[in-house]
């Protein structure tokens, strides 16, 4: 079964995480998303170049900047747990 995939662009993903160390820095994050042939989608995963330019620039570990970009594209519940689409796939 093939998925389909979405590619978008997270263009302020760290709003509420960097504690202003990003100021002046692009903090923009591409994300993937993949969807099964009806639509619903399964995974949502942040590129990791992108965490990792944004964590060289702002000082942040690469690990608070990907949950940055899950929570700011609604990948994350939260609390830092991906969430369970459909109870196939945990993200």
């Amino acid at each position: 079964m093939a998925l389909f995939r979405k590619f978008e662009t997270i263009p302020n993903a760290l709003n509420a995480h960097d504690g202003g160390v990003a100021d002046g820095v692009d903090t923009s994050i591409r994300v993937k998303r993949a969807f099964l042939p009806g639509g619903q989608q399964v995974t949502v995963k942040p590129e990791f170049e992108d965490c990792a330019r944004v964590a060289r620039a702002t000082g942040l570990s690469l690990k608070t900047v990907q949950q940055a970009a899950l929570d700011a594209c609604g990948g994350s519940d939260g609390s830092g747990n991906r969430k369970t689409y459909g109870g196939l796939f945990k993200l």
